[in-house]
């Protein structure tokens, strides 16, 4: 795969970051489709995972308003994102929500998915293309630019919604991180940041805070070439490596994220089964994609059906 260009421009689309996520730690494994949720008040919590666990999401507090509840509702942010955590961390932590007997019209734009704009940022990154991401709120994801650019990214913002993206002609250089609640690097970009590490010179440590068996995706990766090792919530990536092109499996929506960024810089040809989890937080990614130059197609049939009925 070729490098991405900025011919066409990545124009972002306004929708929300899916946080199913929030309210259940899903631990996903392969064979017959199973999942097994574990609600994290089953089990042992995070080191680093904060105290409280209250209802966070758009979709609670909406529940809440709307049904003209009459008491004072306290959200504390536990796995923060900027889509939660925005209004809240404008005021002080401990205000809260008061409920009202009806909602009154409103207009409002919804802002951009800052985990979407990470994520074709490293696009650029590591196929060493150029891109304009334009519709994008940069001021959203300090924490992401600021480890990027530390790895070799050059990340400029043209104005306050759009941001020109490359590679610095010294390539990628191997960085650690750690993610934590916003607004520092956040668990949604970690499969990302993981796939471009095997691309830098160097050697990595991810350190997962947030949510427990999210490294899913690294066997997948070393199917492909990667030299990565994980110990509990640490992931060692050792890089440069050369991927090639393999058929791997998507255990959730960042993996499908990470694969795809994976098969963009591999040699040959790279399938990725049960993707349909990259549409919880990408519309039209592929299209994007291929506007902006990649060799990729979406499938209507499963890769695993698709090589059963090959043999």
């Amino acid at each position: 795969m070729g490098a991405l260009g900025r011919d066409d421009e990545l124009l972002e689309d306004p929708i929300g970051d899916a946080r199913h996520q929030q309210d259940e730690s899903v631990q996903g494994r392969r064979g017959a489709g199973e999942m097994v949720l574990t609600h994290p008040g089953g089990g042992e919590r995070n080191q680093g995972q904060p105290e409280e666990q209250v209802e966070v999401g758009p979709e609670d507090r909406a529940r809440h308003l709307a049904g003209g509840v009459q008491h004072v509702m306290v959200v504390v942010p536990v796995y923060s994102d900027v889509h939660v955590a925005q209004h809240v961390h404008q005021k002080n932590r401990d205000d809260g929500f008061e409920g009202v007997e009806a909602l009154s019209g409103a207009e409002h734009t919804i802002i951009p998915d800052r985990i979407e704009t990470g994520t074709f940022i490293v696009a650029a990154a590591i196929t060493g293309g150029e891109l304009e991401i334009k519709g994008c709120r940069p001021d959203h994801i300090g924490a992401v630019i600021e480890k990027l650019r530390e790895t070799g990214v050059e990340i400029d913002e043209l104005n306050p919604s759009t941001l020109l993206v490359r590679r610095s002609k010294a390539g990628l250089s191997a960085k650690d991180v750690t993610t934590e609640p916003h607004p520092h690097f956040p668990t949604d970009m970690q499969a990302q940041y993981m796939a471009l590490m095997t691309q830098a010179d160097g050697v990595s440590t991810i350190i997962e805070t947030i949510f427990e068996n999210r490294f899913m995706h690294a066997s997948e990766l070393v199917r492909m070439g990667a030299d990565i090792h994980i110990s509990g919530n640490t992931a060692v990536v050792r890089g440069k490596t050369s991927l090639t092109g393999a058929r791997v499996i998507a255990s959730d929506l960042r993996a499908s994220a990470s694969l795809v960024l994976a098969g963009l810089c591999a040699s040959g040809e790279t399938l990725i089964d049960r993707v349909y989890h990259i549409d919880r937080g990408y519309e039209t990614i592929v299209r994007k994609l291929r506007d902006a130059g990649a060799d990729i197609e979406r499938l209507t049939e499963g890769v695993v059906s698709a090589a059963a009925g090959d043999e």
